[in-house]
């Protein structure tokens, strides 16, 4: 059911045009890590991300 919303929000995303998309997720959350991993999001190197958590990106603005 995750990798299906996902899936969603990343083609509804695209529907709009958007450069990228930001999730903020646990670093403890190891199954959404791996599922943003294999849908191509990638750990961000931006500062203020809040302690325990890790931001993920996925660029949209190459496809």
């Amino acid at each position: 059911m995750g990798r299906h919303l996902m899936q969603k929000l990343v083609k509804w995303s695209r529907g709009r045009y958007l450069d990228r998309l930001y999730g903020d997720t646990p670093e403890s959350n190891e199954p959404m890590l791996e599922l943003a991993a294999s849908m191509g999001f990638r750990p961000s190197e931006e500062s203020g991300v809040p302690p325990g958590l890790t931001r993920l990106v996925l660029d949209l603005s190459n496809s």
